[in-house]
């Protein structure tokens, strides 16, 4: 029984390349009320403008406190 499978395993090589790191950002998905989604569209940069909008909201926040 100390036999080496052949079946499954990792094998070097094998499986989906991992992306290159992206310092600093995440990929989420979210969901848009359907009113908003031709707004978001016209964006240039959806990305930018939405973490725009969260960091408005943070320094909002922040100053009340």
């Amino acid at each position: 029984m100390d036999e080496i499978s052949k079946w499954g395993g990792k094998r070097e090589g094998a499986g989906r390349k991992k992306d290159a790191p992206v310092t600093g950002s995440k990929k989420m998905s979210i969901r848009i009320d359907i009113n908003l989604v031709d707004f978001l569209n016209n964006q240039e940069n959806k990305a930018r403008f939405i973490n725009n909008l969260i960091r408005a909201k943070m320094t909002e926040e922040n100053q009340q406190d």
